[in-house]
């Protein structure tokens, strides 16, 4: 959906997607596990409604091993569904990158939606923000008081691979970056004049290229950076407006544990006001060629792809107000922005 890390580009899939309300979560919360910590309460809203929908739901939606897991209490939900405001399932599966089964599954929800009657659709009370969560007494993470907020879209070009591999090009990955404001700032040369020029700091830089310059698995291991280098200079000053540029190079290799690589040049444009103390420009491409695995190879196809990242200002739509989905490694790849309000690791 439009607030998932994996976003289906199909024209289809889009077009239909406008008689929905989009959501998506952590399958992972709903799970039950031993520590208390991270134990639902089972009486809110939030957590009955979802239960009870796919503990209920009409045969085609989910697979019975998996009901009887929901009803065990016992559960993960890794999935689509179409379900209704009530808590009504009324289609479902899990489709992955195959957009012909998302399609239909699509189509099959809003043809017994548009079947039921308006006091079925719909809650019998407007739900309590507070007392029908999940959690909470948890905070919400947040992002760093004056720190930077990046959008991360990431897309493969190649056609000449596996059907279902997301990293065709209608498929797109897509999070966050959350920067503080001295990881940002590290992208400034000290003295803001034209000419001025500056390598970016290395311990922001590698924890942004370890995390988000990845197109299969989590994050790049430190001993997998080969190359990375980056440079910031100043080419125009008017007044407290300051432009700059971006140019660099980025090679990662993980052949000693498997066949994964990357390799990329970096360019990028920064505008910043210096009196303001804001950026409202900041770009910054990675392209480059990126290996896939063997299930994901057609016969005779390339063993590696075109793969580009593309790092933007993050906008202000509702759909784009989400924490990162790997803020929980910031901690290990020393990106401060993983101990701010509301992180699970503060």
């Amino acid at each position: 959906m439009k607030s998932r890390q994996l976003v289906c580009n199909e024209s289809r899939v889009l077009d239909l997607l406008k008689q929905f309300i989009p959501t998506a979560d952590d399958a992972a919360r709903y799970m039950t596990v031993a520590q208390q910590d991270y134990f639902p309460n089972k009486q809110a809203a939030e957590y009955k409604l979802l239960r009870d929908a796919l503990a209920n739901g009409p045969a085609g939606t989910i697979g019975d091993g998996f009901r009887r897991a929901v009803q065990d209490e016992n559960w993960g939900m890794q999935g689509m569904y179409v379900i209704t405001p009530s808590g009504k399932l009324l289609a479902g599966g899990n489709p992955s990158t195959n957009a012909e089964s998302t399609i239909n599954i699509m189509r099959k929800g809003l043809d017994a939606y548009a079947k039921m009657p308006r006091e079925e659709r719909l809650l019998a009370r407007v739900p309590d923000p507070k007392k029908d969560r999940l959690f909470p007494d948890r905070e919400r993470p947040q992002a760093p008081a004056g720190g930077v907020v990046l959008r991360v879209v990431g897309r493969g070009l190649e056609d000449n691979i596996d059907e279902l591999c997301h990293l065709r090009p209608k498929f797109y990955t897509l999070d966050r970056l959350w920067l503080t404001r001295d990881e940002a700032n590290a992208f400034l040369p000290k003295t803001l004049r034209v000419g001025e020029t500056t390598d970016v700091n290395d311990a922001p830089l590698k924890g942004i290229a370890c995390l988000y310059l990845i197109a299969r698995g989590s994050h790049w291991d430190g001993l997998d950076v080969k190359e990375l280098h980056l440079t910031s200079k100043v080419i125009d000053v008017k007044g407290s407006v300051v432009r700059l540029t971006l140019s660099g190079t980025a090679a990662f290799d993980a052949s000693y544990k498997k066949n994964h690589n990357y390799r990329c040049d970096m360019l990028g444009h920064l505008t910043y006001d210096a009196e303001k103390k804001v950026f409202t420009r900041f770009e910054l491409l990675a392209y480059g060629m990126h290996s896939i695995g063997a299930d994901e190879m057609k016969r005779g196809g390339p063993a590696h792809i075109p793969m580009g990242f593309l790092f933007t200002l993050n906008p202000s739509n509702v759909n784009d107000d989400h924490p990162p989905t790997k803020l929980d490694a910031y901690r290990f790849l020393n990106l401060k922005a993983g101990n701010t309000k509301g992180s699970p690791f503060r």
